[in-house]
């Protein structure tokens, strides 16, 4: 196998000897050759006028073979004038005789010079390359040890160079394989997985397991979300003012004929149900109480309705919920951190490659695996949500986190999600008549009713015919069960004015960028320094098992 100097030094001198003997190369006569009484054909300035023969040599006038074409060639008319006693037929024999043994001769010179000159071209290119080749060495010779010391690491890499870029290779494979996994790691596995040795309270390493940031988290930071959506995205009073109280009573009290008859008859006034028009007297006056209550439940609503337990409640016992809503809000984002492994792990990959083939003791790449899994996610994760403020740069180009650049697309995303699948009708109205506050309800509903009927024309007769204690019973149990069996019909109502999509989605968007970057920054901050340890400890592991390779 020839060296890579000789193969420097025959490679000119063969492509010129080519380039030199190749027939179908062409040489150019300059146009001050016109005297000579031979032109070159491609220069049609000097081309024969029209009609003259070209003659070819005889072959005992050819020096090298017959080009593929005739070249033309005639003498001078000073020369054809100067030949004494000839006649024209014999001049033009000898202008046939002249023209072709000098078109031969003048061919051959031509592609001999050529040649010669390539030659010459060649053996010069040779000797350049070969010095150009020696140079680096002879530099580092008159430069002395430190030179001699980078071309002895550019030697060593030249040797194992196909190891040696494995190893940017692998660190950024290696560092999109952790993000990926931190990436999951955040939201699964729900519950703990591993040797229930030792576990903490709201912290997911274990002594020997797991559990997803998010899911083993959810209670902080359901609350932490609720109390910005409460302060910063819906006022629950005028949200609540909303509702038509006639609206409400028109669509209930249709529902309540069951309970409605039984409390006539247990208030001993059943007569008047059955009687004539007592139906219409009897409904008028449910409908009345109705409407009555739902202003006054409006103006309590926030003493009666616990809207952060509410949805603390609904996410910490579904924490797929909590889980589904920051993987729709933070998708893209999510995304990059998986990408940006790939691509900074590469990056940082090259430099601990160079750090490698200048300086290799064993664990070198395991301590600079362990700084590219850290400096990656740390990068990933902080440009995300920083800076909280656009940045414009030189040439008019702006940075800013990239959750924050996407304020607009992440409103109509939570909002959506919140209306749909915690904040509906149905869940509010299960929350107030089952839930945490139900005892406040309750008792603002019993004040009510005593209230209402009091005001009633003979009310005050039938609660002391009744009694406090049974009358108070009668309310609790026919109408409060008469409202938790028909309060469906009022669901697509509810959900309908409420416009709870609509409310918060206008107010996310008018929200400050930091009051934003609270959205999803929760998940990240909760166990940032877990994610990015997660990264070092895999990038040390990978990093140790790579200083394994023979390089």
């Amino acid at each position: 196998m020839p060296s890579t100097g000789a193969v420097a030094l025959l490679l000119p001198l063969w492509a010129c000897i080519a380039t030199a003997f190749h027939p179908s190369v062409t040489m150019h006569l300059a146009s001050n050759r016109q005297q000579s009484g031979f032109y070159p054909s491609c220069t049609p300035a000097f081309r024969p006028p029209a009609g003259t023969a070209a003659t070819p040599p005889l072959s005992s006038q050819r020096l090298l073979p017959a080009a593929k074409t005739p070249i033309p060639a005639r003498m001078s008319p000073n020369s054809i004038q100067g030949a004494p006693g000839s006649s024209e037929k014999g001049n033009a024999a000898l202008r046939k005789a002249l023209g072709g043994a000098r078109s031969g001769a003048l061919r051959a010179f031509s592609r001999l010079g050529r040649g010669a000159c390539t030659l010459a071209w060649a053996v010069l290119a040779s000797l350049v390359s070969s010095m150009l080749w020696q140079l680096p060495v002879q530099a580092a010779a008159a430069a002395g040890p430190a030179a001699r010391t980078s071309v002895d690491l550019v030697a060593k890499f030249q040797k194992n160079w196909r190891l040696y870029v494995t190893i940017p290779v692998i660190a950024g494979l290696l560092n999109w394989a952790t993000n990926n996994l931190a990436v999951k790691m955040i939201f699964y596995p729900m519950e703990f997985f591993g040797l229930k040795i030792k576990t903490w309270p709201e912290t997911p390493l274990g002594l020997i397991g797991w559990t997803g940031i998010v899911p083993v988290k959810a209670k902080p930071m359901a609350t932490r979300m609720v109390r910005m959506v409460t302060s910063s995205l819906i006022d629950v009073e005028e949200v609540f003012k909303r509702l038509s109280p006639e609206e409400i009573s028109r669509l209930l009290v249709p529902g309540l004929d069951k309970e409605l008859r039984k409390i006539s008859k247990e208030v001993g006034a059943g007569f008047l149900y059955d009687g004539p028009g007592g139906y219409e007297l009897v409904q008028g006056v449910a409908k009345g109480f109705v409407a009555s209550f739902t202003r006054k439940l409006q103006g309590s609503i926030k003493d009666v309705w616990d809207l952060e337990g509410m949805v603390v409640s609904a996410m910490v016992q579904d924490k797929r919920l909590l889980v589904e809503l920051f993987q729709e809000c933070g998708r893209d984002e999510l995304k990059f951190v998986v990408r940006s492994g790939l691509y900074f792990g590469f990056l940082l990959g090259i430099f601990q490659m160079l750090v490698w083939v200048a300086w290799d003791p064993w664990w070198s790449l395991a301590v600079g695996g362990a700084l590219v899994g850290y400096l990656t996610n740390l990068f990933a994760i902080k440009s995300i949500f920083e800076p909280v403020q656009p940045i414009t740069l030189p040439g008019g180009f702006k940075i800013q986190g990239l959750f924050l650049t996407r304020q607009n697309e992440v409103a109509t995303a939570f909002a959506k999600f919140l209306s749909e699948r915690i904040l509906t009708s149905e869940k509010i109205w299960d929350e107030l008549l089952y839930g945490s506050r139900k005892d406040k309800f309750e008792k603002l509903l019993l004040t009510h009713a005593d209230e209402y009927v009091r005001e009633l024309p003979g009310g005050s007769l039938v609660q002391a015919g009744v009694g406090r204690e049974k009358f108070d019973l009668i309310v609790e149990t026919h109408v409060m069960q008469g409202l938790r069996d028909e309060v469906s019909r009022l669901h697509p109502y509810v959900d309908k004015t409420l416009e709870l999509e609509k409310e918060m989605e206008l107010k996310m968007r008018q929200m400050s960028s930091e009051e934003f970057e609270g959205v999803l920054h929760p998940i990240f901050e909760e166990d940032e320094l877990t994610l990015i340890a997660c990264g070092a400890v895999l990038g040390l592991t990978a990093g140790f098992l790579q200083s394994l390779a023979p390089y």
